[in-house]
């Protein structure tokens, strides 16, 4: 009872706040997605759109339901889809497009939506990165015909998810899928359970304090042989806890506060990184939409520097950059379908957290460390 009255309390606060009418909670952001293709009952081989430099977790489902994922180039100043380049591809076969705002900055929801519109394409916009992200009045999430969000990412949290719509029918469909398959859903091995959960523990510290603990490191490690680090299908393994629907209320009273702050960082960033030669930052640092931005995404196009700059983060203990998503279009299954600019930046890109609690002082030891691996000699 107490689980059913903290979700559904959860569930209300979080539509009020998105200004979606109808949603339900998931135990990842991940399952999300995963429901909201499996609502759609498409074909054996319909077509999926996604962005090429896109996470791998938006393929698993898509190759769990033996769909054929089709991939678009991005724009490497916004590190989001080109919604220039989907229409070309669109063919009789085409039935969803999955496009994210890619580490929390916003993409051309608008032109997404009209492409989908004239082309009866459902559109499936995933937020997980852009819980409060702004777009024209409206919260990220209002555009698509089904929207994705993960409370892990803007949010501190150990799991939860949320997929929401505007379209009632639609709404049925996922929710009576979701019924069905937990009724169906076989025990899962504990140790998979805690792994997952304590994956998501470390990528929430992550990205909301730059911080990394050491004893969740060495769960992570223990239980790492029951994930397989290659690309497979995947399915939810459990489900939502009232523990935390508990602190994703807590965390989403918050959270517009701290957005505030991380798009104050990515401005000081980008200006501090200006007078660095060799790095440079998106261009969309440049303007003033800046949406969520979850991460201080930058560019170092010399492979050398870039080890340097690895090599110097790890020299002064601080354990910062993580490994940005691989282009999907990289990996050997779909070296068909090229994307160059989504391959360029998966290999010149490095990410660093966007944490509030960065400021201007942090900010230029990290940007001074930069600059030291940049003139050090090879």
């Amino acid at each position: 009872m107490v689980t059913l009255n903290l979700i559904s309390y959860f569930t209300k606060m979080f539509l009020k706040f998105t200004g979606i009418k109808y949603g339900i909670m998931t135990a990842l952001g991940r399952d999300a997605i995963f429901f909201a293709i499996a609502s759609l009952n498409l074909k054996k081989d319909a077509e999926i759109m996604i962005p090429a430099f896109s996470s791998k977790h938006v393929l698993e489902p898509i190759l769990y339901f033996k769909l054929k994922p089709i991939l678009i180039d991005i724009d490497p100043e916004t590190l989001n889809i080109n919604p220039d380049l989907i229409e070309e591809k669109i063919t009789n076969k085409t039935k969803v497009i999955i496009a994210h705002h890619t580490y929390g900055f916003p993409l051309n929801v608008k032109k997404i939506r009209k492409i989908c519109d004239d082309n009866n394409i459902i559109f499936i916009e995933d937020c997980a990165q852009a819980l409060g992200c702004q777009i024209d009045n409206n919260m990220a999430g209002k555009y698509g015909d089904i929207s994705v969000f993960s409370l892990t990412k803007n949010m501190v949290n150990f799991e939860g998810g949320m997929i929401c719509t505007d379209n009632e029918h639609m709404f049925r469909k996922i929710v009576q899928y979701i019924n069905d398959y937990y009724c169906q859903l076989k025990h899962n091995s504990l140790k998979k359970v805690i792994y997952m959960r304590f994956k998501k523990i470390r990528a929430s510290l992550y990205s909301a304090y730059g911080y990394r603990n050491n004893f969740i490191e060495k769960v992570i490690k223990k239980y790492k042989k029951y994930k397989k680090n290659s690309l497979k299908p995947y399915n939810p393994i459990f489900r939502p806890t009232w523990f935390s629907a508990l602190i994703s209320i807590i965390q989403l009273t918050k959270l517009m506060q701290l957005n505030i702050k991380r798009i104050k960082n990515a401005r000081m960033f980008n200006d501090i990184l200006k007078n660095i030669n060799g790095v440079r930052c998106p261009g969309i640092l440049e303007n003033d939409i800046f949406g969520s931005p979850l991460y201080l995404p930058f560019f170092c196009d010399n492979y050398e520097i870039k080890k340097r700059i690895k090599s110097r983060f790890d020299r002064f203990k601080m354990n910062l950059l993580i490994e940005p998503w691989k282009a999907v279009s990289m990996m050997p299954q779909f070296k068909k379908q090229r994307c160059p600019r989504a391959e360029n930046v998966s290999k010149s890109i490095l990410i660093l957290p966007n944490s509030p609690r960065f400021n201007k002082r942090y900010l230029i030891k990290i940007a001074t460390i930069i600059r030291e691996s940049i003139n050090a000699k090879a």
